[in-house]
């Protein structure tokens, strides 16, 4: 009777709440128990970098708008 009560109380929703989140928390750990984690990382911002390195070529971008051309490659990034 008394556990009902805490259950429908304010104190009992919050104590519900951080049990629930704690038990989703754990299936969504992460953890690596050696050197093979796998990091997935965004590729970097052309806008952050003025100079890009790339195959011992230093190049800087450019971004501008053109009109498809089928005669040019497109390269999906």
């Amino acid at each position: 009777m008394h556990l009902k009560k805490f259950l429908k109380g304010r104190t009992g929703k919050i104590f519900i709440s951080i049990i629930l989140g704690l038990g989703l928390s754990t299936i969504f750990k992460v953890s690596c128990d050696s050197n093979n984690c796998v990091v997935i990382q965004k590729s970097p911002d052309f806008k952050d970098k003025k100079i890009i390195k790339y195959n011992k070529k230093c190049y800087e971008p450019i971004e501008n708008m053109e009109t498809c051309n089928e005669k040019k490659k497109i390269i999906n990034v």
